[in-house]
């Protein structure tokens, strides 16, 4: 994990951090938790994020080869450390990223879910 502050100063955790598993997903959450509005209120605000390799926005989601727009978004998933999405109408994966290469990883996770929910209505 590499915790980054708005004034650039980095920090590094890695396998020799004590309990790195659960502090990780600590961290992961307490971020998104903290991010989450913020980037719900760009998207309204018609902003395009980036969660490299990904681009989202109110429409949809990219992977820099195709967009599709939420409505057809089946799921996004977090499967054996990668993020996983997949496109209603095909069994194979139309995107997967390790966790590890997407800054804010669980951010996009989030917003992806509730931006499906609104396009489905439910």
């Amino acid at each position: 994990y590499t915790l980054r502050r708005a004034d650039g100063y980095e920090i590094k955790l890695d396998n020799l951090t004590k309990d790195i598993a659960t502090l990780g997903q600590a961290v992961a959450k307490g971020v998104a938790q903290a991010l989450v509005p913020h980037a719900m209120s760009a998207l309204r605000a018609g902003q395009t994020l980036t969660f490299a390799p990904f681009n989202v926005n109110m429409q949809g989601i990219s992977n820099k080869r195709e967009f599709i727009p939420w409505v057809q978004v089946q799921s996004v998933d977090v499967n054996k450390g990668y993020v996983q999405i997949k496109k209603t109408g095909t069994s194979r994966t139309w995107g997967n990223t390790p966790v590890a290469k997407i800054p804010n990883y669980l951010v996009l996770t989030v917003i992806a879910e509730e931006m499906r929910r609104q396009a489905s209505g439910k």
